[in-house]
């Protein structure tokens, strides 16, 4: 399903150590510079940046030509992909499902 309340990680500042932690084995979405999605339990991440999802999915947008739509008609493909190492260099965005991270604040 579609993310709901997401938390945007930035995995170059050192202050979000401890926001990491806190959502090891969460769901993340991460875009990667060739427009791919990769959606998986957040396991690691090294100095690089190098993320390593577990259970992913890869989520791809493509626009389909056909004799109706001939401009187009965007569509979604997925595929399992078990676990992952994604390059630091290749991420542009990583996203957190928060409904699934623990939070300090009562509401």
């Amino acid at each position: 399903g579609e993310m709901q309340g997401v938390l945007n990680i930035d995995i170059k500042e050192t202050e979000s150590i401890n926001q990491l932690r806190s959502v090891l084995q969460k769901t993340m979405s991460i875009k990667i510079t060739d427009g791919r999605v990769m959606v998986g339990k957040f396991c690691c991440i090294d100095n690089g940046g190098n993320i390593i999802l577990g259970e992913t999915i890869e989520k791809r947008t493509f626009s389909l030509k056909t004799k109706d739509h001939p401009e187009g008609v965007l569509r979604q493909d997925e595929r399992g992909l078990g676990l992952v190492v994604i390059p630091g260099k290749h991420v542009i965005e990583c996203l957190v499902d928060d409904n699934s991270v623990q939070s300090n604040e009562t509401s």
